[in-house]
């Protein structure tokens, strides 16, 4: 066996310590170590337990996408107790943490993202060998902790999750030998086709004011069957091309969120990284040799919010593996899972258009049909529900990091799902 290998196999499940600059106390056990996803791949989690009562309530895998972005930004800047500082120098509680109504699994996939790694410097370049190797992780955290396995269990996350969620959900629901309690999935922001996110753009930004009257026609005479409906754009590499240079670079514009603004002082920002995001406080904290103490992290690769996956060869991580969601969640829902689609409303990148023309796509009938729901008096969002056990909704004022930006919102969305009630 590897020392990597060992490695491994012998902190799996170690209780985390304090995390440094810590300034709360916490009422709630957390404990990490490395999940095994093949006999040389090893996936680093996060099991943080609910302030409630852990024994009962829901367990939650989060995962982020990218491709090749970290789930630890769910835990300590979206739906996490921790809520790391700007400058990266205190960890303050998170009011709004979801693990006050469920427990929270944070995987960090697929292997080299983050801190889970390789001991035979291999890559995952592909949906199918990420789902495939989730799998295998999660029967190794449920093999390691087989007291959750009654739990109710949900898988949620966000972006390029779009894809990574319905992928391991129907490998989940197609086990024979090895059963898991699979109520529901939710996704927000997700990608869901190929190339929507690409061509939805011009049309969210056209509908807010951002692109003009003839650059908008200009797009859609040359790439769409119908100017009504992005759903008929073509996805060539050409009309790919022609809405990034209109919609991805507009000045002063942060595509992740049009409500605010590319600042200046952010200097330059990494190709790997979410736009307009500085995630160097972040990358120098995760890096500290103090925290990876902490966390049961005992190598000395280095971590890095979003990594470009490719292979030693320079092969690059294909997108290209399933053209589109719509048969995994047609299949899920066939097996009684629940499905909640959630968009933060200022996202461009993956935009609320998305997710209602692909939840309307799915063919359901709707039961209620774009009704705006409200929290705490203001609007909160408005959302499709279907026959099907099928929901989609914006989060308003939410950019594409939903639990981030509106984690009040969010939350309350979350915590209406998991006790299906109507929100």
């Amino acid at each position: 066996m590897s020392r990597f290998a060992a490695l491994a196999l012998l902190i799996a499940g170690v209780r985390s310590a304090d995390l440094p600059g810590l300034t709360f106390t916490p009422n709630f056990n957390h404990f990490s170590g490395f999940l095994n996803a093949s006999d040389s791949k090893f996936l680093f989690f996060w099991m943080i337990e609910s302030q409630n009562d852990p024994g009962n309530d829901p367990l939650i895998l989060w995962l982020n996408g990218g491709p090749g972005c970290s789930s630890l930004q769910g835990a300590f800047l979206e739906n996490g107790p921790f809520r790391l500082a700007p400058d990266g120098r205190e960890i303050t509680e998170n009011e709004n943490s979801w693990n006050k109504f469920s427990n929270l699994l944070y995987l960090e996939s697929p292997v080299n993202v983050g801190f889970s790694y390789s001991s035979r410097n291999e890559s995952t370049l592909d949906d199918h060998t990420t789902a495939t190797e989730n799998l295998m992780a999660l029967i190794h955290f449920f093999t390691l902790y087989p007291n959750y396995k009654k739990n109710d269990f949900y898988i949620m996350g966000e972006s390029y999750a779009g894809y990574y969620i319905p992928t391991l959900a129907t490998l989940v629901l197609e086990q024979v030998d090895y059963r898991f309690n699979l109520k529901g999935i939710a996704i927000g922001n997700g990608v869901v086709e190929q190339g929507w996110d690409s061509v939805f753009a011009p049309f969210y930004a056209h509908s807010i004011g951002l692109l003009g009257k003839h650059q908008f026609e200009y797009f859609t005479s040359r790439c769409c069957l119908s100017a009504k409906s992005p759903d008929t754009c073509s996805t060539t590499s050409e009309c790919v091309k022609m809405s990034v240079e209109m919609t991805m670079n507009i000045p002063g514009v942060d595509p992740y969120d049009v409500s605010e603004h590319c600042l200046d002082y952010l200097g330059e920002v990494k190709q790997e990284t979410i736009s307009c995001f500085n995630d160097s406080s972040f990358e120098a904290y995760m890096n500290r040799k103090e925290v990876r103490t902490a966390l049961n992290v005992h190598h000395d690769l280095e971590w890095k919010v979003c990594k470009n996956l490719a292979d030693p060869a320079g092969r690059q991580y294909n997108e290209s593996t399933f053209p589109s969601m719509q048969p995994f969640i047609h299949y899920i829902l066939k097996k009684a899972v629940r499905v909640l689609y959630f968009y933060g409303d200022t996202d461009m990148v993956c935009n609320h258009m998305i997710g209602e023309y692909f939840t309307a796509k799915l063919g359901g009938t709707p039961v209620k049909d774009s009704v705006p729901w409200l929290f705490n008096g203001r609007i909160g969002g408005k959302k499709t529900t279907y026959e099907s056990d099928l929901t989609y909704t914006t989060i308003h004022g939410a950019g594409h990091m939903a639990p981030q930006w509106r984690p009040d919102v969010t939350a309350y969305v979350i915590r209406s799902f998991l006790n299906n009630q109507e929100f």
